[in-house]
């Protein structure tokens, strides 16, 4: 979320998505995805690692996506059709109506500077299909819609709750061996969840919660690339539990200096 007004960057505050203001994570290593994706276990909500599990909860996501744990899921929002003049006229900032796609999303955030009703839909579908789930070939699900109202609220949204949700649910729709069945869930929480678990002394970053604030794609992909090319992905030790050493004050951004690996082992 970048580029945006001040109005907009402080409503993001208030809602409590503020560190994904500064996110740099648009992207993700592919390889090193698929490896994730094959390695969750859906039923057990674990990534099998060489050297142990991961146990993957609510608390987790928070610490790694930087999300707020609030009290209204997302699924008990209440369903309508998707009919008002509101979402009319959302859909008509994007060129097709029907296969709207994230960065199309992202482009009409940028062109506006008030935190209006247009851009909270825009931020809440934006969300849920990017961190969520999406539909196949990268195409947003436009089911989501029928959660919107005039009066959307996004103040107390359990977003962790929804990711945790999104990846049970979308893992038994994808199939390794068949490539029209691409992966639709959480991929960049599992992405983060191996980097912060697995050691890997030969890349070097800033240790810091939440995760996805010191991570970007080049990052990953450097990581995928040393692994593939040394002791393999999953292979390496799991790292210790984070452990925090200070605050920095307003932004909430934990950080540990000089740390080569970052990694979260939950026991």
């Amino acid at each position: 979320m970048h580029n945006l007004s001040e109005e907009q960057k402080s409503y993001i505050s208030s809602i409590g998505l503020g560190h994904l203001l500064n996110m740099k994570l648009d992207g993700c290593a592919s390889i090193m995805g698929h490896y994730t994706v094959r390695n969750f276990d859906s039923d057990r909500m674990v990534l099998n690692l060489h050297h142990g599990d991961i146990l993957i909860n609510w608390e987790l996501i928070h610490e790694l996506v930087g999300l707020p744990l609030g009290n209204v899921a997302i699924k008990s929002m209440v369903y309508r059709q998707v009919t008002d003049d509101a979402i009319t006229v959302w859909k008509k900032q994007f060129d097709d109506e029907d296969n709207i796609r994230p960065m199309a999303v992202q482009q009409a955030i940028m062109q506006t500077t008030r935190a209006n009703l247009l851009f909270k839909v825009n931020i809440f579908f934006l969300l849920c299909n990017t961190l969520g789930q999406s539909m196949s070939m990268g195409t947003c699900d436009l089911s989501m819609l029928s959660k919107v109202t005039k009066d959307l609220d996004l103040s107390d949204i359990d977003w962790c709750g929804y990711v945790f949700d999104c990846l049970k649910d979308t893992n038994s729709a994808w199939n390794p061996n068949n490539k029209k069945r691409f992966y639709i869930g959480p991929i960049i929480f599992l992405l983060l969840l191996y980097v912060e678990s697995v050691r890997c002394d030969y890349v070097k970053i800033v240790r810091g919660r939440p995760a996805i604030y010191f991570w970007n794609v080049d990052k990953l992909c450097e990581r995928e690339r040393v692994e593939c090319r040394t002791i393999g992905l999953g292979m390496g030790e799991l790292q210790e539990p984070f452990q925090v050493i200070n605050e920095s004050a307003g932004s909430g951004n934990v950080v540990q200096e000089n740390v080569h690996v970052l990694s979260y082992y939950i026991q």
